[in-house]
């Protein structure tokens, strides 16, 4: 139902920047963390 909506529920504590989904919400906290989860 979100798809259908623009509602974004979860927002970041840092900036308040607002997502549909928690997986969007996780990688955005990275940019704030600086952290690199992945390798090349």
């Amino acid at each position: 139902m979100l798809t259908q909506t623009s509602e974004k529920p979860l927002s970041c504590s840092l900036c308040s920047k607002s997502f549909r989904y928690a997986h969007s919400l996780k990688n955005h906290m990275l940019a704030h963390t600086r952290e690199k989860p992945y390798s090349c």
